[in-house]
C-alpha cells in the first residue's frame, strides 16, 4: 500500500509542479520599463527605437512636435508598434492640433491594440510650479500645508 501511495505521489507531483508554474507565470502583469522622447525628430525618434529596443518594452512620446502633427505622430507610432513596444503620447491642450485629439485616441486604441497604453497630459507641474511657468496649481501661500490645501 505505501509503495501504490509513493508511486502515485511521485508520478502526479511533476504535473502538478507544471500546473502551478504556468498559472504563477498567467497573473505576472507586465512590467514597463522605457524611455522617453522629448527632443528631436522622427528620425532621432526611430534611432532611438532601435538603440532601446532590445531591453526596454516602453517608449513615452513627449515631443509635442511629433504629437500635433497628426502624420508624424501615426509614423512614430506605427514605428514603435512595428518594433513591438508599448507607447504613451504626451498631449497639451485641445486648442494646439488641428485635428479632433479624441478621435485620434480611439482610433489609435482600436489600430494599436494594448500596444498604446494612453496618453498623459500634463508634462512637469512640479518644475512649472517651481519655474513660475505658466502652468501653476498654486499661486501663492503661506506655507507647504497651505500649497497642499490649495
Amino acid at each position: 500500500m505505501l509503495t501504490i501511495a509513493l508511486i502515485s505521489v511521485v508520478s502526479v507531483s511533476p504535473s502538478v509542479a507544471i500546473e502551478l508554474f504556468n498559472n504563477k507565470r498567467q497573473s505576472i502583469q507586465e512590467f514597463f520599463v522605457g524611455v522617453e522622447f522629448a527632443y528631436g525628430d522622427v528620425g532621432d525618434l526611430k534611432d532611438l527605437v532601435d538603440k532601446v529596443k532590445n531591453y526596454t518594452n516602453l517608449v513615452v512620446i513627449g515631443s509635442p512636435e511629433i504629437s500635433f502633427n497628426q502624420n508624424l505622430l501615426n509614423e512614430t507610432c506605427d514605428y514603435i508598434h512595428d518594433a513591438e513596444l508599448y507607447f504613451i503620447v504626451m498631449v497639451t491642450g485641445p486648442s494646439k492640433y488641428n485635428n479632433d485629439l479624441s478621435v485620434w485616441i480611439m482610433n489609435a486604441e482600436e489600430k494599436y491594440g494594448d500596444r498604446f497604453l494612453g496618453v498623459y497630459r500634463l508634462d512637469e507641474p512640479g518644475g512649472n510650479q517651481l519655474d513660475d511657468g505658466k502652468t501653476k496649481f498654486v499661486s501663492e501661500a503661506k506655507n507647504y500645508t497651505d500649497a497642499a490645501e490649495t
